[in-house]
């Protein structure tokens, strides 16, 4: 959920994603096993709010070994590692398909995610598709990552409140009865 992209787009570039870890309070899913009507059907009645936690490397892996498919090298473009473990996930899948299967692949922080994350993803394949190196396909992501900025404006704050995330901003900017949030993802 760290990126969420149209199942077309992913196929029309040869995107390979590895899933994250959804937990709610009694059951566990990768989010490609949990359709997104059943993730948020389910959402109001939890007791706790599901914990999304980074892929697992062999799932990293995975989709190291079958992005190789699609191309010499393999750039693996993550959100940023500052908010989860998925960096060291996909550096540990990078070390063992470099080892095992002599795969060239790089993985890049983006300091991006959700929506940014999805626009540096979809143009770094198109720029891959017209024949750009891999050298330039990074400079290009180093240099609009820092202009590329992601907004959340959740429907209503009772999320944020049952998260407990709604007290932090209340701190900053007092009460926020009334209103919804608009939130800036690091």
């Amino acid at each position: 959920m760290t990126v969420d992209l149209p199942a077309d787009e992913i196929r029309r570039l040869g995107i390979e994603i590895a899933p994250v870890q959804v937990a709610f309070s009694t059951e566990f899913f990768r989010d490609v096993d949990l359709p997104r009507e059943e993730f948020y059907r389910r959402l109001p009645d939890e007791p706790r709010l599901p914990v999304i936690a980074a892929a697992m490397p062999a799932d990293f892996l995975d989709a190291i070994r079958k992005a190789r498919a699609h191309g010499e090298n393999v750039l693996c473009l993550i959100n940023p590692f500052e908010s989860c473990s998925t960096y060291t996930s996909a550096f540990s899948a990078a070390v063992v398909a470099k080892r095992d299967d002599k795969i060239n692949v790089d993985v890049l922080n983006t300091g991006r995610a959700l929506t940014a994350l999805g626009a540096v993803v979809i143009e770094a394949a198109e720029m891959a598709a017209r024949g750009a190196k891999l050298e330039e396909v990074v400079t290009a992501i180093e240099e609009a990552t820092p202009q590329i900025d992601t907004y959340y404006a959740p429907a209503t704050a009772e999320y944020l409140r049952r998260d407990g995330r709604i007290s932090i901003y209340e701190m900053t900017v007092g009460s926020l009865a009334g209103m919804v949030p608009l939130v800036r993802v690091w």
